[in-house]
């Protein structure tokens, strides 16, 4: 059979075979794509975190001692298969376990034990290796366009469609769950809301972008799907209950802590709102509370102390604001109101 050296390995899936020319003792592998496989094996070499037999042969002779070759290219389906298959034929000497694929067979010493224990690196915060570290902006776009490349590829469409498959008809773990009534997204929303500059640096990069047409009209047809669910209906509308039932987060919501709170919505935007709401009824029309247990509920969140304009009073010119609107809309409706 013909071996190939390391140096000439395609991105094909296949069995591999690392042998030292010191002592003829051998490593066999497999991978998806072994010219990847070539660079994950040099970086463990040095880095000092290869299979332990074959980095210690590699630190007593160098690395230049071990020769790569391929045994044979198969499909992906039967990697694992043929490996076993040269494992058993060949009985390598560097192999760490006698089952392909897995650590079957293969036991840690006391010793290797009590050093693992040791030597456990936490690497959470200021541990991590890229704590306080960024990407550059030329690192970040090779990042995205080899990504990008890959999804343009069979392989990468193929993965694309099957965790398309593997997430249809999945609730996500945070549906129906507010940061008032889960810790986690609490501790999340707080972390955001710390980070201003990260907010600001966000609303930067999104400026002047636009969601394509097919976009929008997959999220309108996804959101549908979703509120047919009655029962995840239901949860929103308790959830949305609750809520408004919150002291603490009506207070949060009103006045300047209010989103929109000094800002107003473009005409551009008005007409879009309208023209989406138009022929849409309202989920409230014709009810009342005494016919509708939500309107009720909703009715005496609002009462008292609980309402949001509790202890307050509009202002005069608040007021003649409020009035003139309620004029003008009269004369425009007037044919309406009088049908």
């Amino acid at each position: 059979m013909k071996r190939t050296r390391f140096s000439e390995f395609p991105r094909r899936s296949g069995i591999y075979m690392i042998q030292s020319i010191v002592n003829d003792k051998r490593y066999i592998g497999s991978a998806v794509n072994l010219k990847n496989r070539k660079g994950s094996h040099m970086r463990s070499f040095k880095n000092n975190c290869n299979s332990s037999y074959m980095q210690n042969h590699a630190n007593k002779h160098g690395i230049d001692v071990l020769k790569f070759l391929v045994l044979e290219f198969c499909l992906k389906e039967e990697l694992i298969k043929r490996e076993q298959y040269w494992i058993d034929t060949l009985n390598p000497e560097f192999n760490l376990c006698p089952t392909a694929g897995s650590m079957l067979g293969f036991r840690f010493s006391e010793k290797s034990k009590r050093k693992m224990r040791e030597n456990h690196t936490d690497y959470s915060g200021e541990n991590h290796p890229r704590f306080g570290k960024k990407h550059s902006k030329e690192s970040k776009q090779k990042n995205s366009e080899t990504k990008k490349a890959y999804y343009q590829t069979p392989e990468g469409k193929e993965v694309s469609r099957k965790h398309s498959e593997f997430m249809k008809g999945k609730i996500p773990w945070c549906e129906g769950l507010t940061k008032e009534t889960d810790p986690r997204l609490k501790k999340m929303g707080e972390k955001i809301s710390k980070n201003e500059e990260r907010n600001r640096k966000i609303s930067i990069a999104n400026k002047g972008k636009s969601v394509s047409e097919e976009t929008k009209q997959k999220n309108r047809e996804s959101q549908i799907k979703r509120m047919a669910n009655p029962e995840l209906r239901q949860k929103n509308r308790e959830a949305s209950l609750k809520q408004w039932e919150d002291l603490e987060w009506k207070k949060n919501h009103i006045g300047e802590n209010h989103p929109m709170f000094g800002k107003t919505h473009s005409e551009e935007t008005k007409k879009k709102q309208s023209e989406s709401h138009k022929g849409q009824i309202a989920w409230n029309k014709s009810l009342t509370k005494e016919t509708d247990l939500r309107v009720k509920q909703i009715s005496k969140s609002l009462k008292g102390e609980k309402n949001y304009m509790f202890g307050k009073h509009h202002s005069e010119e608040t007021k003649q604001k409020m009035s003139d609107a309620r004029k003008k809309w009269c004369q425009e409706n007037k044919q309406k109101v009088i049908n």
